[in-house]
């Protein structure tokens, strides 16, 4: 696998993403129970569908505010936040599966939970991709994306893609 340059401090790479504006999901055609019939995965789900879009604008503006400053703040920061997003997800997962009346079958919930450690978040890549933030040095482009990115823009965007009639530009 080959890697792009990376932008010397300062230096912001150009990107060719356009921005999508998509319309809103009708809610009430929508399973609670919907990544693959497990409950926990499910709220999981919906909990990070609800903390990424402010989280990421934060962490964009968060690094481009420090990024000529961002080595032991940046490192000591992700340490932090990700300690506090697991925190988040784990309580915002737990409210929102027993909020949801409809997910009181307590002998499901709990082989929901047996199946966490093959959630493919919890996945060793997974884990492993996320400590590299915290090594010296970390830039993003120090993972090439470019097959995932044109994978998904394909499947979401493209030609009979699951978004390609919601989105407007």
């Amino acid at each position: 696998m080959t890697h792009p340059a990376k932008p010397s401090a300062g230096e912001v790479p150009t990107r060719d993403i356009p921005v999508r504006r998509l319309e809103p999901f009708p809610a009430n055609h929508i399973s609670p129970v919907f990544a693959g019939g497990d409950p926990v995965m499910s709220h999981a789900v919906a909990v990070l569908s609800a903390m990424f879009p402010n989280g990421e604008d934060f962490f964009v503006r968060s690094v481009r505010n420090y990024r000529d400053g961002h080595e032991l703040l940046r490192r000591v920061t992700m340490e932090a936040m990700t300690a506090f997003f697991l925190g988040g997800l784990v309580v915002g997962t737990a409210y929102s599966a027993t909020a949801n009346s409809g997910l009181r079958d307590v002998p499901g919930l709990i082989r929901s939970v047996a199946r966490l450690h093959r959630s493919p978040f919890l996945a060793s890549a997974v884990v492993r991709r996320i400590r590299s933030h915290n090594q010296p040095d970390f830039h993003p482009d120090d993972f090439d994306a470019t097959e995932l990115l044109e994978r998904w823009k394909a499947e979401l965007f493209g030609s009979g893609g699951v978004l390609a009639e919601r989105v407007t530009t």
